[in-house]
């Protein structure tokens, strides 16, 4: 399950980059908070590039910069085995 998790992350950051890559932090979460009707400051860079965290109240997703992908759930570092949703 988590080399699935793994690899399904990736593949989410590399076609996110495409397109926005040109765009500045602000202004892609400007857009992703109007998009999924959220405040801008629950949207912030994840950890991994391509990719926002957001708090949905005690929850915490990601959203590709593109806004197509939604992901909910811990993102693991297998390498280290750090969870960096906590």
């Amino acid at each position: 399950m988590k080399r699935f998790l793994a690899i399904a992350v990736c593949a989410l950051c590399l076609g996110s980059l495409g397109a926005y890559a040109a765009d500045d932090t602000a202004t892609v979460i400007a857009r992703l908070a109007r998009q999924l009707q959220v405040k801008p400051g629950d949207i912030s860079p994840a950890p991994i590039p391509g990719m926002y965290r957001i708090l949905l109240g005690p929850q915490v997703a990601y959203v590709s910069a593109d806004g197509r992908y939604f992901l909910r759930g811990d993102i693991i570092d297998l390498k280290n085995g750090k969870n960096l949703t906590a």
